[in-house]
């Protein structure tokens, strides 16, 4: 069994994202009716208080191989801070696991898809429509804001397994300034047999082995013209100098296609330019979120990517 451990991960969220709105612009984003306010506290209430989601997986060999042949850890060098190679990719260190050997911590992500028919996808393609506000709330622009995993054991190949996943928060902000967005907090517990629900079974229960900490914001939708190509991303602090390593990396189109196949994600914004640009007005460049500022990458491959390379 593993040795408890956790990590968190924290996507790309708008700031601000109202700053350069004038005029009916700006109204549009600070206010909502009356009955969108009383719908939205409604949905709150059923979505924090419905039962579990269970959802089953198969944990195969050969879906990690696929992971592996996506992601650019498992083949690219890392290099120390003075820029020579530290050693071979992780690909030769850590092979392809043995059917029965433990899934490495993360990869869970690639599992665990609701199974939802094309015709039942949100606007936006993306699945998992009633975990969001109604779409007469105005708030269907899904993006993932953050999250993060806690370890207590790992899932094994080769085996059948099951994620419980329920609503624990829902969170609103920069309603009072024009800027609104709701924030739907998963806890997500996976384990083998009844091993994923024993944790709520009992004081005396045994935690589950993998617990993810999922967050999705959601966002008004308005034709917002680049608003959002005008904020700008959270600069990030306190960060060594001289770190042990380094690891260096530009996405591509195919990346996302292939992980998005992975994870079995249609979400458009990830697919096609035109949508994330025109539809979503996200914005046409950044050296951080947008691949050739063409279109978003998501926060399981950057959770994929932090956590291979996390490993000894």
């Amino acid at each position: 069994m593993l040795e408890l451990l956790r990590v968190s991960f924290v996507s790309y969220v708008p700031r601000n994202a109202s700053k350069s709105v004038r005029g009916v612009g700006r109204r549009r984003l600070s206010i909502l009716s009356a009955d969108q306010l009383n719908l939205l506290d409604k949905w709150t209430t059923t979505v924090t208080s419905s039962p579990p989601r269970i959802l089953e997986d198969h944990i195969c060999v050969s879906k990690v191989r696929d992971l592996y042949s996506t992601i650019p850890t498992r083949s690219v060098h890392r290099k120390s801070h003075n820029g020579d190679s530290l050693e071979e990719p992780l690909l030769a260190q850590h092979p392809t696991p043995a059917p029965d050997a433990p899934l490495p911590p993360g990869q869970s992500l690639i599992f665990f898809h609701p199974h939802t028919n094309e015709a039942e996808l949100a606007p936006d393609q993306t699945s998992d429509a009633e975990l969001g506000p109604p779409n007469e709330t105005g708030f269907t622009r899904r993006m993932w804001a953050s999250g993060g995993f806690t370890w207590n054991g790992s899932l094994r190949m080769g085996q059948d397994a099951t994620a419980r996943a329920r609503v624990v928060r829902v969170e609103r902000k920069g309603f009072e300034k024009g800027n609104p967005m709701v924030f739907v907090h998963q806890e997500i517990e996976y384990g083998h047999g009844v091993s994923c629900s024993s944790s709520r079974s009992g004081s005396n229960a045994s935690p589950a082995p993998v617990t993810e900490r999922r967050v999705h914001v959601y966002l008004p939708d308005i034709a917002t013209n680049g608003i959002l190509g005008r904020s700008k991303p959270k600069p990030v602090s306190n960060l060594p100098e001289q770190p042990p390593y380094s690891f260096s990396w530009t996405p591509t189109a195919t990346t996302l296609f292939r992980f998005s196949a992975l994870t079995f994600n249609a979400h458009l914004i990830h697919l096609d330019k035109e949508y994330s640009q025109k539809v979503e007005g996200h914005p046409g460049e950044s050296s951080t979120s947008i691949i050739k500022g063409e279109i978003y990458t998501d926060g399981p491959i950057q959770n994929a990517l932090s956590t291979d390379l996390s490993r000894p």
